[in-house]
């Protein structure tokens, strides 16, 4: 086991809050741990959508933002950057959970931070409002890597923010692995 291993970061919502994002990011996580573990450590940093949330979060959660407050991501790019451990952040990227009209706070934290940017873009639009449009400009502007999960969205996104074509990668999204049940049995209950 290497000692001061690599930290990457993963941004967004965590569970036990609930949020679709949340359970997206822990399996991602999982999933690193169990392929990376030898050559990367996993921290997360998990949005809340206030100061009085009061999540009892497992202790993968290193630090805590609440979605409104912006210096609270600008504090945390700070943090990040003068960690010299961290070598990159995983951002998990949804409209509703930075804060902002649409999310816009989260533009504060990654044109701060100085770490490479992965972005998993969860939703691509085919017609964005205008605000939306600049955030996800922004967001492909700064990101080294963005993944979507879907060829119709990379497509979209291609189409949309050409300046994002050599930068976009598709990982399908997938659900939990689930025990096959034959009909009858659902029906009795």
């Amino acid at each position: 086991m290497v000692k001061n291993k690599p930290v990457v970061v993963f941004v967004g919502t965590y569970p036990p809050r609930e949020c679709g994002i949340a359970t997206f990011t822990q399996d991602l996580l999982h999933s690193s741990r169990q392929f990376l573990s030898s050559f990367i450590t996993c921290k997360v940093v998990a949005l809340n959508l206030s100061p009085l949330d009061s999540y009892v979060y497992p202790p993968e959660v290193t630090w805590q933002i609440s979605q409104d407050n912006e210096k609270e991501y600008l504090d945390f790019a700070d943090s990040i950057n003068e960690n010299p451990l961290v070598a990159g952040i995983n951002l998990q990227h949804e409209y509703g959970i930075y804060g902002g009209k649409e999310g816009k706070n989260i533009l504060s934290f990654i044109e701060r931070v100085k770490k490479p940017i992965l972005v998993t873009l969860h939703t691509v639009l085919p017609n964005p409002s205008r605000n939306m449009k600049e955030i996800t400009s922004r967001i492909i502007k700064r990101a080294n890597v963005i993944v979507v999960l879907t060829h119709n969205s990379r497509e979209i996104l291609e189409k949309i923010y050409p300046f994002s074509v050599g930068k976009v990668y598709i990982i399908p999204h997938g659900i939990h692995e689930t025990k096959f049940s034959s009909p009858e049995a659902a029906k009795k209950n």
